[in-house]
């Protein structure tokens, strides 16, 4: 076949294949061919125009003069075939390949053709959403928290805890109460309130806010008898005297005094005699 022949044969065959909308394929010798089992084979070389450009899946194609007549030619590969453009070659990739941006709490993938983004997950908030997934949330807005000393809230966006207070040494975090608290007492120590005789105690099953409180373990009969000094023996001592009861000392009139821890002196009576602690007074001779 001469070359002006083949080239009339290659372009009447890519005519059919426009019209047709069939796809044909040449051999070595510019004859049609068939591919495996009859199936439909490409236009693969075959063009019409010189210097027409195409788009054969990803890869941008011109028609060249060759010896033999015309075919395509692939000036370039583009990232895919939504990529490349007949009029203009490759367009840049919107996206990477498997990229994910977070748009808000919308979490968002490259597409198969990387031309854009489409939505792939809703996280629960704005900061809950990562490039890798969607976290789980920390805590849920608003909850508070102690954490050692510090009391911390749940932050709007659930995404982390936020600082309120740090409680000093010898305080406690409370967050039922929403604040450091000073606890009322130690456990096992004690301490004498008035004449009450009082032991610090803890109740497991109350709040931290009062869980350490002062019990009252007795009532001494007067607040100079409560003795808390040690705390591992804590007492009442007993009244010296009676409220208001009158003893003698040889000559000298005595009376409880009022924290019934001992005598104070009355007077001096004339003589031993005349003391009448059942009076009271020193008798006239």
């Amino acid at each position: 076949m001469s070359r002006a022949s083949r080239s009339a044969w290659q372009t009447c065959l890519w005519l059919l294949a426009a019209c047709s909308g069939r796809s044909i394929q040449l051999d070595g010798n510019g004859v049609a061919s068939s591919g495996p089992g009859g199936a439909e084979v490409l236009l693969a070389d075959v063009c019409g125009e010189v210097d027409a450009y195409r788009c054969s899946g990803p890869n941008y194609q011109r028609c060249t003069q060759t010896s033999d007549g015309s075919s395509w030619v692939t000036l370039a590969v583009c990232d895919s075939p939504a990529l490349c453009g007949p009029l203009g070659g490759c367009v840049t990739p919107a996206c990477q390949a498997a990229q994910r941006v977070c748009v808000g709490p919308i979490l968002r993938r490259c597409n198969g053709d990387l031309t854009g983004f489409v939505d792939e997950e809703l996280c629960t908030t704005a900061a809950s959403c990562d490039p890798d997934g969607c976290r789980p949330q920390a805590c849920e807005p608003g909850e508070l928290r102690c954490n050692g000393r510090q009391l911390e809230r749940c932050r709007e966006d659930r995404s982390d805890w936020q600082l309120l207070e740090v409680c000093g040494q010898d305080q406690t975090c409370d967050r039922d109460v929403e604040r450091c608290f000073t606890a009322p007492c130690s456990e096992g120590a004690t301490q004498c309130d008035g004449r009450l005789l009082q032991f610090c105690a803890s109740d497991p099953d109350a709040p931290p806010t009062f869980r350490l409180s002062w019990v009252t373990l007795q009532a001494c009969a007067t607040p100079e008898l409560c003795d808390a000094s040690d705390s591992s023996v804590p007492s009442c001592r007993p009244p010296s005297c009676a409220l208001d009861q009158f003893s003698c000392s040889g000559s000298t009139l005595l009376r409880c005094n009022g924290s019934r821890t001992g005598w104070d002196v009355v007077s001096e009576c004339a003589d031993a005699a005349s003391c009448s602690a059942g009076d009271g007074t020193c008798l006239e001779a």
